[in-house]
């Protein structure tokens, strides 16, 4: 069974969207919008001293971002807050 999750993330702010014991931990960004038209999420990813991140750039157009174990559906996104819902 799918397990749906629904996120608020202001300018700057987190959300942890996968963590376990002995999976890693995921947690997603909201960077804010680059242009009128483009918006970044960060991907954080980190597993006991080992740990990574990256940018991701989309169209505001975009709807359906698929992450590693899971998807994010984008429900609104703006210049300050972006509102998703992350689907494992």
């Amino acid at each position: 069974m799918k397990e749906t999750t629904e996120h608020i993330l202001k300018l700057g702010e987190e959300a942890k969207i996968q963590s376990g014991v002995f999976q890693a931990n995921v947690r997603v960004i909201f960077a804010g919008m680059v242009s009128d038209s483009v918006y970044s999420i960060v991907v954080r990813w980190s597993m006991g001293n080992n740990s990574l991140a990256y940018n991701l750039y989309f169209s505001d157009r975009q709807r359906e971002i698929s992450l590693p174990k899971g998807k994010i559906t984008v429900i609104n996104v703006g210049r300050d807050q972006l509102i998703f819902k992350y689907e494992r």
